[in-house]
């Protein structure tokens, strides 16, 4: 049970601690980074693909989860559920795994802050 005087949030589990805090230590890293490309063969319906996205974030508190620090500790915030921020890139046909994983650089090399 929370009193007025709690912060907001909930507190961060121990694994949640140990990656917020060896963020804190260097925010430009990478290295939990777990990605994803798929070629599709034939039509994509990003209609379709951003229905099924927004479903699974809806049904999974963590991925609209932040831990930002409320003061002198970081807390969880769990967002309510909203339309997930999809870019769909199209690869020309022809394009080989070195295009693909080109065109998927920017987005894994970008550093992910677990504040926001």
């Amino acid at each position: 049970m929370t009193t007025p005087a709690d912060p907001p949030g909930h507190p961060l589990t121990a694994d949640q601690h140990r990656l917020w805090f060896l963020q804190q230590l260097d925010p430009a890293d990478t290295a939990y980074h777990l990605y994803l490309a798929h070629r599709w063969r034939g039509p994509l319906d990003p209609d379709a693909l951003h229905t099924a996205l927004d479903g699974l974030a809806a049904r999974h508190d963590i991925l609209r989860t932040r831990f930002p620090l409320i003061g002198d500790h970081p807390r969880q915030i769990v967002h309510p559920p909203g339309p997930v921020d999809l870019a769909v890139h199209r690869i020309p046909p022809g394009a080989t795994d070195t295009d693909l994983t080109e065109a998927v650089a920017p987005y894994v090399n970008r550093p992910f802050d677990l504040t926001t």
